[in-house]
């Protein structure tokens, strides 16, 4: 995710006219951007959670751009926010495309991440139990509770 946030803050930074920092600049942007989304590795994506995130990303790396390579003049102007909105839906629908991707390809039948779960066996009778003698098969029809057989007769 941090690779595709990133390319595309680029993309969408340089479209709109704003410098592209130098490559060491960028490397190490790169590196702070993987650390935090790395962090966030074990959250569910919903396509409006990832907006969020990839629009602060997207926030976050102008001003970045704009510290780490300063270009005189106005860094905000209306072309350089639709640039990076653009960017961040179009981050947005790759890191989704490729999740699904992933979870097809290596998560099938044959790669079960799902936690083992041990069939649960029965607890063992109590000792000097004993099972009832089989009987008759009860009736349906005949109600379950009342007196004893041998009360009845």
């Amino acid at each position: 995710m941090a690779l595709v946030a990133v390319v595309t803050s680029v993309g969408g930074h340089a479209l709109a006219g704003g410098s592209v920092p130098p490559l060491a600049a960028l490397a190490g942007f790169t590196l702070a951007v993987g650390a935090a989304t790395t962090s966030l590795a074990r959250v569910r994506w919903t396509p409006a959670r990832l907006l969020a995130v990839l629009a602060v990303a997207q926030g976050g790396s102008h001003l970045a751009f704009e510290h780490l390579a300063p270009v005189p003049g106005p860094g905000g102007d209306l072309r350089m926010v639709a640039w990076h909105a653009l960017a961040g839906v179009v981050a947005c629908v790759l890191v989704l495309r490729a999740e699904g991707w992933w979870w097809r390809v290596f998560a099938g039948p044959a790669c079960d991440l799902s936690p083992a779960v041990a069939p649960v066996e029965p607890p063992a009778p109590p000792a000097g139990w004993t099972a009832p003698p089989p009987g008759r098969p009860r009736d349906p029809a005949l109600p379950r509770r009342g007196p004893p057989l041998s009360a009845a007769a």
